[in-house]
């Protein structure tokens, strides 16, 4: 099941980049977004209900969903007001969800913030620059906390190796502006 997804994001993408983005205001490529929208709302949902919905399901939904932000790079997906959301709260999830879950859902905000979007002029670097900095200051200040707390100090650890393998691979953007906010993070730690 799970290589069946995966070669199902591999042609997505590449539909994405063949079909819907050359043509980007027919009908099939409203209606591609609007799978990549059910396909993150299906996850919005389980996290939502996450008391309810079996953990399995959830990190299954959230590998689902990491896949297509890293086969796709669409700006559409930071786009989805619940992504928004996940971005900016996504370091209060921590003690309701499995390590692995929390990991992959971090992977997938980091993505959609580092990675750039395909065939896209505009890539708005400033936006998510930003909010990267915000992201990395949440992640700063819950290690601080989480100190006292060995494993969950060694699964703040593993978010930020998994950002150095996303980055090992990608362009200089991405590491420009990794590089500032480490540099204003390093600094207000030092002052």
């Amino acid at each position: 099941m799970v290589y069946a997804l995966r070669t199902w994001t591999y042609w997505l993408g590449r539909y994405h980049s063949e079909v819907v983005l050359p043509e980007s205001s027919t009908s099939e490529s409203r209606s591609f977004y609007e799978m990549l929208t059910v396909a993150s709302d299906v996850l919005c949902f389980c996290l939502e209900n996450r008391s309810a919905v079996h953990p399995s399901l959830i990190l299954a939904n959230a590998n689902f969903l990491a896949t297509l932000v890293n086969s796709i790079r669409s700006q559409h997906i930071f786009r989805i007001p619940w992504i928004q959301t996940l971005v900016q709260q996504i370091h209060t999830l921590q003690d309701s969800l499995q390590t692995d879950t929390f990991r992959v859902l971090n992977k997938i905000v980091a993505s959609l913030l580092l990675l750039p979007w395909q065939n896209i002029s505009e890539q708005e670097w400033e936006r998510r620059s930003s909010a990267y900095n915000q992201f990395m200051k949440n992640v700063v200040g819950e290690m601080m906390v989480s100190t006292a707390e060995p494993p969950k100090l060694v699964a703040w650890i593993h978010v930020l190796n998994d950002q150095l393998d996303i980055l090992t691979t990608e362009c200089g953007n991405s590491k420009k502006f990794v590089g500032a906010c480490s540099r204003k993070l390093y600094s207000s730690c030092i002052n």
